[in-house]
């Protein structure tokens, strides 16, 4: 592609979600009011969302088809709906923008910036050529192909998706809108993620930072005034006004900033901490920290900057890893997936964990809505409680859909419900109930309400989930665990060090060391008298010898419990954070001794601005904090048989969350540092410190993504010039596949199916037709259909249809098992000669209609009844 092609693409995108944002702005406006910037840096994903869900719906339900009008009916109504709404309610968001328009094109800037460079990045890694891409291509093109919805599988004809989709199926409805094929959607579909992503981030650190900088006034606390606290004073020198610029830190933080691995790296490339004289067997500091690819000598001579060849970089996802008892082997290890959002835009996988992330930071953007508005406490009208309600469900509902996993924000929206509540000082209510009974009737009703919305949904999905099974034999390593979490956990705890020193809150250490304390003990008792249950099971103890190390149950636990005892640091560490968030928080609700409820009328009744932020940041550290604890005890049972996704999920939402903790912290020290007292007081020698040591840690993880991406872009580029067309490897590699598959976009216009030849998995040029056309496909990635159907018997046939079909020489055998699966298209090729030869190739031309012919490959029609 030239560069004016790549920039029309990028325009064209940026348009249509800059008109969906425009679309939801009026609603947005209303709903995240108690936000300084009224939610205008999530404008922009809410439009994106709200259309999807009613576009997605109208074709679940048949009201239309799945075509760019639809998109446009579903904006316009929105957009019409919310401009009633302003009016009935005298709000005028078109004014708030008028009269904050710097603010706002420097936000919109944000985005444009990253979405920039981003794409051009991406230009020289767009080709859907390893790990799951084509599966993801596959998923996209088969959507934006699906007349009605749910979409097809591209690679089980006769069968919708079994898997959550709606990522894919929003950036196929920005691709229609903005008239680009599937291929180049794909890769605006990660990086617009990414922007998006850092949008969300810098959106939320910049209201913070401007809720910290306004105290409350009496106007804002006033319940007939809820909206008085959405204007904050302009700076007068709008350019140096910090708040403009240090939100910047929180896309380093969340999108670009590594872990630990990538030092060790340097340590490693340079030979540090191995000495000639090592033998097989001998300790040193690499082998018992035990990272993969670092636990074994270097080969490679002593040079400055790492560089192992191939892709190195892999490892930083991989720094935690589980071995059976008594084997510490590097062939014994049993992955597990460490990701981190930095690792996973390097990978450039659109999977559901990327395209969720910019919802998933809207859901955070709600859950500081709700605290300000004192978890429902604060006084608000019934049509600004219906609204806000509906707004809610939506940004949670959707991460069903989006990534199920991170339903688990759930968890964070009733903590910040319970909080808000606690320090509004105010009566909560709802409907006949109030106290503790409307608080859990508030937040049953939302979570009801959340799954109700995508009901359509769930009855067609078959989760991998089989329960919860406890971690008893995998503790993980507190270097490993440090490793992974390192560059946040610094500037968190610094942060937490100073807040503790400074004293503006009482902390309640009683109450939060015996509920963190009980927590503990409740998920390690748990685990350990689950894992006695299963013990008692005959079979499971079959299933497990090769974990066991031939031990016994009893002396496995006692092995395990030992080292727990040993290396508690990763229990400890988030213990830690947990303790002293619960603390904070208990103590600011605890700071007046009442026996009820008061209402509040006064400012002194509500914490300040600041108080609302450090609020806000505890429980994004309490809650990543729990995330990060929950894999050490317990995992969710699926396909893979161990604790590699729950480690790989949850941790993956822990960082974010733990991500924007470390931004603000990184901002409050450099305030301390600011205002510290003068020289030769000792209190301006902590924050020094501290910043000087978090400073270290954010200069080693943010090594990381600069290289990585160098290293990918440099080694996987295929084409002479950039390009952001996922298939135009196909011409350099396939060009008699590419030629057939351009002719079938431009001649094919159904959903076939088609058949073509099984190959396996993770190779792209398996299932390469139905991948890059979107028409379903009788049999693509076999251990991928696996996974999503979470059994064989529904596709295991198809293996060995498909190979005699095209190696018999009878027609009647082969008609038999095209009119099994309906197919209407056979595609012949390389791939297809290669795997069962040509003796069958005769019986197709006899019987069946050559569509397209041409360098070898050859396409027949079959007319279906």
């Amino acid at each position: 592609m030239s560069f004016w092609e790549i920039a029309s693409a990028f325009l064209r995108w940026w348009a249509g979600t800059t008109v969906l944002a425009l679309a939801l702005w009026p609603i947005t406006y209303q709903c995240l009011k108690r936000l300084p910037d009224r939610g205008w840096a999530f404008a922009r994903m809410a439009g994106i969302l709200a259309t999807g869900y009613f576009f997605w719906l109208g074709c679940w339900l048949r009201l239309w088809q799945n075509v760019p009008g639809a998109v446009w009916l579903c904006a316009g109504a929105l957009l019409a709906a919310g401009i009633l709404l302003a009016r009935s309610r005298g709000e005028n968001p078109w004014g708030w923008l008028r009269e904050h328009k710097k603010e706002a094109l420097f936000t919109e800037g944000v985005f444009l910036v990253l979405f920039a460079a981003l794409t051009w990045l991406r230009a020289y890694d767009a080709g859907a050529t390893h790990t799951e891409r084509p599966m993801d291509l596959a998923f996209l093109n088969a959507i934006m192909r699906s007349e009605y919805f749910p979409p097809n599988d591209p690679w089980l004809s006769g069968y919708a998706l079994s898997y959550y989709h709606f990522g894919y199926i929003l950036t196929g409805m920005l691709a229609k809108i903005s008239g680009l094929v599937g291929s180049i959607a794909f890769s605006f579909g990660v990086t617009g993620s990414l922007s998006l992503a850092g949008l969300g981030a810098y959106g939320l650190l910049r209201n913070l930072l401007l809720l910290k900088a306004e105290p409350v006034t009496a106007e804002a606390a006033s319940p007939d005034a809820p909206d008085a606290s959405s204007s904050w004073r302009k700076p007068l020198n709008f350019w140096k006004s910090p708040s403009l610029w240090l939100p910047l830190l929180a896309p380093f933080t969340l999108l670009f900033l590594g872990n630990l691995e990538i030092g060790l790296e340097f340590l490693y490339s340079n030979h540090i901490g191995w000495s000639t004289s090592w033998e097989e067997g001998q300790n040193n500091f690499w082998t018992e920290l035990d990272i993969s690819d670092l636990n074994t000598p270097p080969t490679q001579a002593p040079k400055l900057i790492p560089n192992r060849g191939g892709w190195w970089w892999w490892a930083a996802s991989r720094v935690i890893h589980d071995h059976p008892l008594g084997d510490t082997s590097n062939q014994s290890k049993i992955e597990v997936i460490d990701e981190f959002p930095a690792f996973s835009f390097v990978i450039g996988d659109m999977h559901p964990h990327v395209m969720a992330l910019p919802f998933l930071l809207m859901a955070v953007a709600v859950v500081l809505e709700i605290l300000l508005r004192g978890g429902g406490a604060m006084a608000e009208s019934p049509s600004d409680r219906r609204l806000f309600f509906g707004f809610t469900v939506l940004s949670i509902g959707s991460l069903l859909f989006l990534n199920t996993w991170d339903i688990l924000i759930f968890g964070m929206v009733v903590i910040a419900g319970w909080v808000g509540w606690q320090l509004s000082r105010r009566e909560l209510t709802f409907g006949p109930f109030s106290g503790w009974k409307a608080f859990l009737a508030r937040w049953g009703a939302t979570g009801v309400a959340a799954v109700a919305l995508f009901i359509p949904f769930l009855i067609g999905f078959s989760s991998q989930a089989g329960g919860i099974l406890p971690n008893a034999l995998f503790p993980t390593k507190g270097g490993q665990f440090f490793v992974m979490f390192g560059t946040l956990f610094v500037p968190v705890f610094a942060w937490l060090f100073l807040e503790l020193r400074a004293r503006e809150w009482k902390p309640d250490w009683k109450s939060s060391l015996a509920l963190a304390g009980t927590g503990l003990a409740a998920l390690l008792v748990g685990s350990l008298v689950m894992a006695f249950v299963i013990s008692l099971d005959p079979i499971a103890m079959a299933s497990l010898g090769g974990v066991l190390g031939g031990y016994g149950a009893m002396e496995a636990l006692s092995i395990v419990l030992t080292k727990r005892f040993f290396d508690p640091w990763a229990s400890l560490l988030p213990l830690g954070l947990i303790a002293i968030a619960l603390a904070a928080l208990l103590g600011w609700a605890r700071r007046k001794t009442v026996s009820h409820f008061e209402p509040a009328t006064d400012a002194e009744s509500i914490p300040s601005g600041k108080q609302w932020a450090d609020a806000f940041v505890l429980i994004l550290v309490l809650w990543g904090a729990c995330l990060a604890l929950f894999p050490e005890y317990f995992y969710l049972r699926d396909f893979f048989g161990g604790r590699m996704n729950t480690v790989f999920k949850f941790y993956f939402q822990a960082w974010a969350f733990l991500s924007l903790a470390a931004a603000y912290g990184v901002v409050r020290l450099l305030e301390a540092v600011r205002t510290a007292p003068a020289e030769g007081k000792p209190r301006r020698i902590y924050p020094l410190l501290a910043s000087a040591a978090v400073l270290a840690f954010l200069l080693i993880g943010s090594v990381y993504y600069p290289m990585a991406v160098w290293t990918k872009t440099h080694n996987d580029q295929f084409a002479d010039e950039p390009t952001l067309d996922a298939s135009a490897y196909l011409q350099w590699f396939h060009p008699e596949d590419e030629a057939a598959i351009a002719w079938m976009h431009e001649n094919i216009t159904d959903n076939g199916p088609l058949v073509e030849a099984v190959g396996n998995d993770y190779d792209e040029y398996a299932g390469r037709v139905s991948t890059h056309t979107g028409i379903p496909g009788v049999l693509g990635w076999i251990g991928h259909e696996d996974q999503w159907r979470g059994t064989r018997a529904i596709h295991g046939p198809r293996i060995d249809d498909i190979e005699e079909l095209y190696k018999t020489m009878d027609w009647y055998t082969a008609e038999e098992i095209l009119a099994r699966y309906g197919v209407r298209y056979v595609y012949f090729g390389q791939l297809e000669e290669r795997m069962y030869g040509t003796r069958g190739l005769d019986k197709f031309r006899a019987h069946l209609k050559v569509i397209y012919e041409a360098d070898g490959v050859v396409i027949f029609e079959r007319v279906v009844p």
